[in-house]
């Protein structure tokens, strides 16, 4: 018997009768495994998530609809996302809507609103009243031209000017009065004597004087009276 044969009629039956086994098992393992990789291929998966906001509030009904996306890669066995899942982005009102409130006064509900508006009321209008009251009361009364006069003498002749309740007197005693017909007069002689200017305000006149000796001389400002002193409004 030739090699071929004994190859042919020998061992080649007996190979076939010891792998034919496992090259079946073999082949139905790669069919089942070919059907499973072309039935689960990737995918593009997105998920969005849909949020209904409805609230009844003070100010009206709010009805906002809110959408978040989410895509990802759903392989074999791994799902990848394309973007992170954590983020944040900054952002501004763009814009504002003012719903008005029909229901509310002041933010008051109608039935607080009727109690507490008539009590409001009755505490402001008498202080409103007293207020008045106090302002025509106290209202200060206009200045007559020689307290006008007095308190701008003051002012511009502060270190000069001093106010004595009297002054003194001059019965019984050998004193000369010169009368001076303007305060700018007497506030010269003043100046030039280095004497003060007494000030002694009454009722219906004031009465300035500089004492020089037994000299006196006195400026007496009177309603009816006018006087070349220069008042300057500040």
């Amino acid at each position: 018997m030739s090699v071929a044969d004994c190859y042919r009629y020998i061992v080649l039956p007996q190979a076939l009768r010891v792998i034919t086994p496992p090259l079946t098992s073999q082949s139905i393992s790669l069919v089942k495994d070919s059907a499973l990789v072309s039935t689960i291929a990737i995918y593009d998966l997105t998920i969005m998530a849909v949020v209904p906001t409805t609230a009844q509030t003070d100010y009206g009904i709010i009805d906002e609809v809110f959408t978040q996306t989410l895509n990802g890669t759903l392989g074999a066995t791994v799902l990848t996302w394309n973007d992170e899942l954590e983020s944040s982005k900054t952002g501004s009102i763009t814009g504002s809507h003012m719903v008005p409130n029909t229901e509310k006064l002041f933010g008051l509900s109608p039935d607080t609103a009727r109690i507490a508006f008539p009590i409001a009321l009755a505490i402001i209008l008498p202080f409103s009243l007293y207020l008045l009251i106090l302002g025509i009361v106290a209202k200060p009364t206009a200045l007559s031209r020689i307290e006008k006069e007095a308190i701008q003498a003051k002012k511009k002749h502060k270190d000069l000017i001093v106010d004595v309740k009297e002054l003194p007197a001059i019965e019984g005693q050998d004193i000369t009065v010169v009368s001076l017909s303007s305060l700018d007069d007497l506030i010269t002689t003043a100046e030039n004597l280095f004497r003060p200017v007494l000030h002694k305000a009454e009722e219906e006149r004031h009465i300035y004087c500089v004492i020089d000796g037994t000299t006196r001389y006195q400026y007496v400002s009177e309603p009816g009276v006018l006087t070349h002193f220069i008042i300057s409004e500040t």
